[in-house]
């Protein structure tokens, strides 16, 4: 049945069954992912609060065996404590959070009063683990977050500032010519493996700000292998973070 409007055109009657249709296949193309996928990423800014961070790594002699006579290990952790943050998901849940995470080019090293300094050192078999955590506002459970990233390659730290057995600390510089970019060395991300995409919903309900803004606690640890002569044993390596591009995909 067609209607007439003024000027003898045809007016189509749209019926209630129809609308209940259009709408079903929109609901069917959301829940399919398709609206998120034509949003896609979203630039979010330093979502684990990490830029600028220093982390300690205390390193110890490696267990004695004849070919690691020159290494050192450290597993070590530094907690610092952030706000929540007022992002927009759209009222999506959020498909996965990715934070690149690089080194400042400089890491210093604090030996022993009895240490003496390397010309270099190289490090490999790194590693980093970050837990986010809060107590979850007034009358809420507390919850907790985890991530990590390996580092591949060697990083080689060769150009040593000028510095003398007599000094606490000194300064190493990354050789660019090692090969790893270390400006984004790691890659702290949530809900790209299917493992974590419990920990993505844990960890975008502590760093987004709801009602209330409930003080949040980073800890990255890292885990490393030194590489030199002498070897780095009892000295402290302290690593700068700094973020760079970091997104989450709605």
């Amino acid at each position: 049945m067609k209607k007439m409007i003024s000027g003898g055109l045809p007016l189509k009657v749209v019926k209630p069954i129809q609308i209940l249709a259009a709408l079903t296949v929109t609901a069917a193309l959301s829940s399919c992912g398709l609206v998120s996928n034509v949003i896609g990423e979203q630039p979010i800014n330093d979502p684990f609060h990490v830029d600028n961070q220093e982390v300690d790594i205390i390193l110890s002699a490696e267990s004695p065996a004849a070919n690691l006579a020159v290494q050192a290990k450290g597993e070590q952790g530094t907690s610092f404590t952030f706000s929540d943050q007022d992002f927009d998901l759209r009222g999506f849940g959020g498909d996965y959070i990715k934070s690149e995470v690089g080194l400042a080019s400089q890491v210093i090293v604090t030996k022993p009063v009895a240490g003496t300094f390397p010309e270099s050192f190289t490090i490999t078999n790194m590693s980093a683990t970050l837990t986010l955590s809060d107590e979850g506002g007034e009358g809420g459970a507390a919850r907790s977050a985890v991530t990590t990233s390996t580092v591949e390659g060697a990083l080689t730290f060769n150009k040593r500032a000028t510095c003398t057995d007599l000094d606490v600390s000194c300064g190493y510089t990354y050789d660019e010519a090692s090969g790893v970019a270390l400006a984004s060395v790691l890659e702290l991300s949530l809900g790209l493996d299917p493992d974590t995409d419990d920990d993505l919903r844990e960890a975008i309900k502590i760093i987004q700000l709801a009602e209330e803004n409930s003080p949040n606690t980073a800890t990255v640890a890292f885990a490393v292998t030194t590489d030199s002569n002498p070897d780095l044993a009892g000295s402290t390596l302290t690593v700068t973070l700094k973020e760079g591009k970091s997104v989450v995909k709605l």
